[in-house]
């Protein structure tokens, strides 16, 4: 297959009129070298996406098991363009309990819905695994609160969150994962490089077929150099940016 396509190459290079011209193989190399980046996933490069009410909003006949309750407005200031929140474990402040990150946080009726990303590493395939098949599915917060004491419940007016976790057993038990995506793959680059892939195939599809070159193979093959060279090219400075 290969050679075929450096003798079509060849040819192109000779209609041309260009004797420094690259090789076909150094192409190939980039699209053996995406194939293996992109199809051999491992599970620590895998992530879902969390839905979950990190808190529900209470009052003095809906406490806690701690006898406390939000103010729907405790949160406000705190919430305001904040950016990520840690996604921790049993709030155990170690990076072997971080198990992501939360960075969308929503206000309704119910409470404030917390989206974010969960991984799964080496250090957290446990919990990632019982999150994944509904065993770990509730939450508690983390934080710094200011009360507002009642005979009938503390009510917490202000308050800071330093981190949301998932716990077994949670002070509020309606804190709880409202939905699960499916798990994903950090390496979906395959989808940006598959105009490359797919003109590779399909320059060599016919590997079965005469190896005789004529003048349309030659124009053929020329058309479609130049556009996977000009590909490559691209892919190439992407991977020298950090794409």
């Amino acid at each position: 297959m290969i050679d075929k396509l450096e003798k079509m190459t060849k040819e192109w290079a000779k209609v041309n009129n260009i004797e420094n011209y690259k090789s076909f193989n150094y192409i190939n190399n980039i699209k053996t070298t995406e194939i293996k980046t992109t199809e051999e996933k491992t599970d620590d490069q895998d992530y879902i996406k969390v839905e979950a009410y990190a808190l529900t909003w209470g009052s003095k006949t809906n406490l806690d098991r701690g006898g406390d309750y939000i103010s729907q407005d405790a949160f406000d200031e705190d919430l305001k363009d904040r950016g990520q929140m840690p996604m921790l474990f049993n709030h155990d402040n170690n990076t072997k309990s971080l198990g992501g990150y939360w960075d969308k946080f929503e206000k309704d009726d119910v409470g404030i819905k917390f989206s974010g990303k969960l991984y799964n590493t080496v250090a957290t395939k446990h919990e990632f695994d019982m999150v994944k098949n509904g065993s770990l599915n509730t939450l508690s917060i983390g934080g710094a609160w200011e009360y507002e004491y009642e005979k009938d419940g503390n009510k917490i007016i202000k308050g800071s969150l330093f981190e949301a976790s998932l716990v077994p057993i949670p002070m509020n038990p309606d804190a709880q994962v409202v939905s699960l995506s499916e798990p994903k793959s950090m390496n979906d680059r395959e989808v940006k490089h598959s105009d490359l892939n797919e003109l590779i195939l399909d320059s060599a599809k016919d590997e079965d077929k005469t190896n005789e070159v004529d003048d349309s193979d030659v124009e053929e093959s020329n058309q479609k150099l130049i556009t996977v060279e000009s590909l490559a090219r691209n892919l190439l400075k992407r991977r020298m940016i950090g794409d």
